[in-house]
């Protein structure tokens, strides 16, 4: 008597059997093992005429039967649809617009620094990345040393990347100083602009590109309305 109490411990009816396997296809994704619990629970007895000791627990064990196969069917739906990749396409063709920028180029700067004007040689390398819906732009501003290799003045690293939801373009810069910032770009006929501020007012620059150079202008402004040029680029795409 005490190894058949035991023998039915372990071994499971029908009924527990069937919402273990409902169970672990929730995770595994089973289509057929839902199947067959719903086939297992739909000749599960339905509601006894007089209700006992026995019967009532195969009652409610089918009520669980039910909820859990509801579950089983439900959840992972939604649960794929939740992680359900975003259609990259509308970023890319939004960055594809900035293709004008993309290549190896090469020239001449100068800056305004107070009363001195600091002419320096300019190398700017754009690239997409990630698919295609980013911009990479490295920037490095060079001053010839004789004798000596070219002293490195300005390093800068960009990402131009694009918001779907609401439209806009977004540069993140960083310089080699340890500063960084995020800016409105707006894209413009050729060319871009962005704005930052700066102790004091303004810069806005002003970026245009044909198919061989790009020339690009730096402005400060106290008031806003009043520009003074500081910065000038003008470089040549390489080969």
């Amino acid at each position: 008597m005490r190894r058949d109490r035991l023998t039915k411990r372990l071994k499971p009816s029908p009924l527990r059997r069937s919402m273990l396997e409902l169970r672990l296809s929730v995770h595994f994704g089973s289509i057929n093992a839902c199947a067959r619990i719903l086939r297992l629970s739909l000749a599960a007895p339905r509601y006894p005429a007089r209700f006992t000791h026995l019967n009532f627990g195969a009652f409610l064990m089918r009520r669980r039967l039910l909820a859990t196969l509801v579950f089983c069917l439900v959840v992972p739906g939604a649960t794929a649809r939740a992680q359900q990749a975003p259609d990259p396409a509308p970023v890319q063709a939004a960055i594809r617009r900035m293709d004008f920028m993309v290549g190896r180029w090469r020239g001449q700067a100068w800056q305004q620094r107070g009363s001195e004007r600091v002419q320096t040689q300019m190398l700017e390398v754009v690239e997409a990345k990630l698919g295609g819906t980013v911009l990479l732009v490295e920037g490095r501003g060079f001053v010839p040393v004789p004798g000596e290799e070219d002293r490195v003045v300005h390093h800068a690293l960009g990402v131009i990347s694009f918001d779907a939801r609401s439209n806009a373009y977004t540069l993140r810069s960083y310089l080699s100083t340890g500063q960084s910032g995020d800016f409105a770009l707006t894209l413009i006929d050729g060319g871009v602009i962005w704005t930052r501020e700066v102790p004091g007012g303004r810069v806005r620059n002003t970026a245009r590109y044909t198919a061989n150079e790009w020339h690009e202008v730096g402005e400060f402004s106290r008031d806003g309305s009043t520009w003074t040029q500081v910065m000038e680029i003008r470089l040549q795409r390489e080969p």
